[in-house]
């Protein structure tokens, strides 16, 4: 797992250490999946999951130019080479991409339309995991699980409290509690 500080960060919001922990860990990567990343960010997700994959691909969908050149600098810094950049953001045409065994939504202005999207071209069996840290995302991610073909549906939520120093003392610094929502999509029977 790597370290927040490893990371090329200037200034852009991204997903923490712990965070990212908890998520590849819920995960369960087997190492030669294919993976859509929605909404990259700043591409710490996006690093963590290349590394974990060594025989596997991620697709990273981002549509932000300024974080794209984060996300660059990120995968050069750790020598990733196994993640394709998409520079625009879903729902979009992706008859040109394999269809996914794994979606890691980080974030999308289109939440809805999203899920309904990956929902449909996620190969059956596969994990849609979503991070949330607004009401109206934990909503959204709520009605989507619960009135669709996925199972083993999971919610979770972590809050992490760092020491920070304070001249002679240490205080409590409170970070963002984040929700990360997990689905498994139902296997068809053909017989």
């Amino acid at each position: 797992m790597l370290k927040d500080e490893d990371f090329y960060l200037p200034g852009t919001p991204y997903t923490k250490e712990e965070i990212r922990a908890v998520l590849l860990k819920k995960l369960n990567l087997k190492g030669e999946e294919v993976v859509y990343e929605v909404g990259s960010g700043s591409g710490t997700i996006t690093v963590e999951l290349a590394l974990s994959l060594p025989r596997g691909k991620v697709y990273a969908f981002e549509k932000d130019l300024q974080r794209l050149t984060v996300i660059k600098e990120n995968l050069r810094r750790f020598s990733v080479r196994n993640v394709v950049l998409i520079p625009q953001a879903l729902p979009c045409d992706l008859s040109a991409y394999p269809p996914p065994d794994l979606v890691v939504i980080g974030g999308s202005s289109s939440l809805r339309e999203v899920l309904k999207q990956v929902g449909a071209c996620l190969k059956n069996g596969g994990v849609l995991a979503g991070l949330a840290v607004t009401l109206e995302s934990l909503a959204i991610y709520q009605e989507f699980f619960q009135n669709s073909s996925f199972t083993d549906f999971d919610g979770i939520s972590i809050a992490v409290t760092r020491l920070k120093k304070a001249g002679s003392y240490h205080i409590l610094n409170a970070q963002n509690p984040v929700f990360i929502f997990t689905g498994r999509k139902k296997e068809e029977n053909n017989g």
